[in-house]
């Protein structure tokens, strides 16, 4: 059974990079149903079309990527500009305030975990944010995966 299918028409909207070659892959999402992801090129995406990682796996660094934007890390990709935008000084201050703590407590939280440590966080945080590729064992990036679900389920 052929699990991933190239797309290799362009689109006819939309800027050049917008019309490149991408790639759709299945996805469980229930019992019955199937849903599909369209893949950007990112280097957990590779992960998952070469087999490294599982959906599930890729769901859990998308969730740390996600994490860490709502911190206020930037990424190589473009910005969402669907949050609202506040005028108000004191609400602004706030939000800045509440991403900082939210961005030191996971990164904590990371460093203290057994399986993961200050090492392996720097890699994973690159692998997400910069796309930088995964220099270790395959294993190794599945468990401190497995140790990240943990610490986004507070289990560590």
């Amino acid at each position: 059974m052929k699990r991933k299918k190239t797309i290799t028409e362009g689109m006819d909207a939309g800027s050049p990079q917008m019309a490149r070659h991408f790639t759709i892959v299945p996805k469980l999402s229930s019992p019955t149903t199937t849903s599909m992801k369209v893949l950007d090129g990112s280097e957990i995406d590779e992960l998952l079309l070469k087999d490294v990682i599982n959906p599930a796996e890729h769901g859990t660094l998308n969730s740390l990527a996600s994490k860490l934007l709502a911190c206020g890390f930037s990424a190589l990709r473009s910005p969402d500009y669907s949050s609202p935008i506040f005028s108000d000084p004191s609400i602004v201050s706030d939000k800045k305030a509440q991403a900082l703590r939210g961005a030191v407590h996971l990164i904590d939280k990371m460093d203290k975990h057994e399986k993961i440590g200050p090492h392996r966080r720097k890699k994973l945080i690159n692998l997400v944010l910069q796309d930088v590729p995964w220099t270790g064992d395959k294993e190794e990036l599945k468990a401190c995966v497995f140790a990240l679900d943990d610490v986004f389920l507070r289990r560590a």
